[in-house]
């Protein structure tokens, strides 16, 4: 089975379309069967030449020898056995010229066909009428073409079949497959919405294009996957896809408005990155003239192929789903679990040529505002998996043709940008913009483009261990910790405040998150006394808590945890002070317990006997302010993380 037909559709469908298929090409080989639909098939070829209504013509039509030729071919077929046993009359193909006239004559879209081999040999009929369209050179130009997909626009399948089948030497003048002129007045002739206002003030911003060439697709084709081109430009842009790149890149040139020039590829289905790659090249060659920016149809380009890509390999990766086997589906997952074993050896090619292709042609910042704009998927689900093994191997890949340069722009920072120039540092071993790059990372933290959902998600805690990395090489790593503290720290309004920045608190409690990252390069302290700078560090701490407004578990928790685990594994001669700090200096008993279960190692026995004093005087009052409040469930998980830490009250 050709791997394409599991590029083109998902299990679901295919689990159908497979048995059409096969169907399909079983009569194919019924020569005989042509010769008798060869009336049905003239009749309406001259349909779609003309605009007459010929219905009535079908009537002359020898429907018993077509039935009894069908019925000697398919005697032994299951869904043909199906349809006999509930039809006495032998008129399988009446019903199903009928419901073909009633598509191509009366537009009729409804699918009430009742048995399933109706639309198999409806399917067939399609695609023998499309195999005879494209044998008629009365049907090359351009304008007869257009009027048949309009008459056939219930016909999905010869459609499909015609472009598929037609000669290239019909594709012969430039003007008329990719002349269009794109304005305000004509924009709603070119595309179909359900909602016009999705594309207000498209034309003005496409004359103001800015700097930032990322920022204006991202902003403009934000609702290009709820618009599409019309029949003639979908027709145009699938057909010269496959039959002439050159002649679709004008047709894509012509559009002019981003939003559509996006919208294009939603046609370009199945995903074929060999075709793509074709794209990229002829494009990036200047073979073709064009009037739009470059850059711009290069990171349209670069944003649908990622896109395409992730998607296919969901698809495929479905196959790996053994659960979902049973003995009528199981050579189709045997075909797709081979057919995404190739799609993995092959995808790093095609990225490999794609962005060595892109670095050349394009700016490193517009490249990786592109490219960092994804996020990565912080769900734990199969589909969040491989949407970032996808990003992980754009990210790579882009690494390895990345041009070294001092130079950075600070105003398009965010997290995945400043965790990949860590890594970059790293790999090189090379203090390169180390300076500039931590400068950068604590202006943007301290930005209010900056977040923190108080999660250790890959994102945020890379980002965090970035920080402590490049604060360890700096000349006076304690000196430059102790700065960016001051920097961050909060001066809290007491007991009675006007209000609560909670931006700030976030901010603040991100950086020091960063910090307790620096105690696992020992090499940072050589002049320094480490045990010192972590008492130092966490007695900041609780006491910001201790005057925070703000609840216990929202904030101050998280550099805690993080202080409590570096302790149990990087300076455990500390641990059991941390410990102990903890239980004496922080009030909300709920949270406490929450950091200290956190640590898979136990608290030391002089801990839980502190630890088992305080539960005596709190955790009565505790109990019964959450009582008071309905919260027994909080009631219930204080007394398991009690008996976790094996405490005994």
């Amino acid at each position: 089975m050709d791997k394409e037909i599991f590029y083109k559709y998902d299990f679901y469908t295919l689990e159908q379309k497979y048995i059409e298929y096969e169907f399909v090409e079983s009569l194919d080989r019924e020569l005989c069967l042509h010769d008798l639909i060869e009336p049905f098939i003239k009749i309406n070829i001259e349909f779609l030449l003309t605009s007459g209504d010929n219905k009535k013509e079908f009537s002359n039509i020898n429907f018993s020898q077509i039935e009894t030729s069908l019925s000697k071919i398919l005697s032994q077929n299951f869904f043909y056995k199906q349809y006999c046993e509930s039809n006495s009359e032998k008129n399988l193909f009446q019903r199903v010229l009928n419901k073909f006239v009633s598509r191509i004559f009366d537009k009729d879209g409804f699918n009430d066909e009742k048995y399933i081999i109706q639309n198999y040999i409806h399917t067939w009929l399609e695609k023998r009428l499309a195999l005879a369209v494209v044998k008629d050179s009365r049907f090359s130009s351009v304008k007869v073409l257009l009027d048949v997909i309009e008459k056939t626009e219930m016909l999905f399948s010869f459609q499909n079949y015609l472009i598929e089948n037609i000669p290239r030497d019909w594709i012969k003048s430039e003007e008329e497959w990719t002349n269009v002129k794109v304005n305000s007045e004509n924009i709603w002739s070119i595309i179909r919405t359900f909602d016009k206002t999705l594309l207000d003030r498209q034309h003005i911003i496409a004359d103001n294009i800015d700097d930032k060439i990322w920022e204006h697709i991202h902003k403009t084709t934000r609702n290009s996957d709820y618009i599409s081109l019309n029949r003639e430009y979908s027709f145009k842009s699938q057909l010269l896809f496959k039959k002439n790149i050159s002649l679709w890149i004008k047709l894509w040139d012509n559009l002019q408005l981003t939003i559509i020039q996006d919208c294009i590829f939603q046609t370009l289905h199945p995903f074929d990155p060999k075709k793509y790659l074709e794209l990229l090249h002829i494009l990036t060659s200047k073979k073709v003239n064009i009037g739009s920016d470059l850059n711009i149809l290069l990171l349209i380009f670069a944003r649908n192929f990622f896109e395409k890509s992730r998607r296919l390999t969901e698809q495929l990766a479905f196959y790996e789903n053994t659960d979902r086997i049973t003995p009528t589906n199981e050579f189709l997952f045997v075909q797709g679990q081979k057919c995404y074993k190739e799609w993995l050896l092959e995808r790093p090619k095609y990225y490999e040529e794609f962005i060595k292709t892109l670095v050349d042609q394009t700016k490193s910042s517009e490249i990786q505002d592109w490219i960092f704009s994804y996020k990565p998927n912080v769900n734990d689900s199969q589909l969040g998996k491989l949407y970032n093994e996808e990003l992980e191997l754009l990210t790579n890949t882009y690494k390895l043709h990345f041009k070294h340069k001092e130079d950075f722009d600070q105003d398009s920072l965010n997290l995945q940008k400043f965790n990949f120039y860590v890594d970059l540092i790293k790999d090189n071993e090379s203090n390169l913009f180390v300076s500039n790059l931590l400068k950068s990372i604590l202006s943007f933290v301290n930005s209010d483009r900056f977040f923190w959902d108080k999660s250790y998600s890959e994102i945020y805690l890379k980002s965090m261990k970035g920080i402590g990395f490049l604060v360890s090489l700096d000349d006076n790593p304690v000196l430059r910790s102790q700065s960016i503290i001051r920097q961050f720290k909060i001066t809290h309004q007491g007991w009675n405040p006007k209000g609560i920045d909670f931006n700030s608190i976030m901010k603040e409690t991100f950086i020091y998150c960063g910090i307790t990252f620096l105690f696992e390069y020992k090499e940072s302290f050589k002049d320094v006394v480490p045990e010192n700078f972590f008492k130092e560090f966490l007695d900041i701490l609780l006491v910001q808590n201790k005057y925070s407004q703000v609840d216990n578990s929202e904030y101050y928790q998280q550099p805690l945890h993080l202080m409590l685990l570096v302790s149990s594994q990087v300076m455990p001669e500390l641990k059991e002070y941390a410990e102990q700090e903890l239980i004496l200096n922080y009030d909300d008993l709920f949270s406490l317990l929450s950091i200290l279960v956190s640590n898979k190692d136990l608290i030391s026995n002089q801990s839980k006997k502190l630890l088992k004093d305080k539960l005596k005087i709190e955790f009565i009052f505790e109990k019964r302010k959450l009582n008071n409040k309905n919260m027994k469930e909080k009631v219930q998980k204080i007394e398991y993380m009690v008996k976790q830490l094996n405490v005994i009250i």
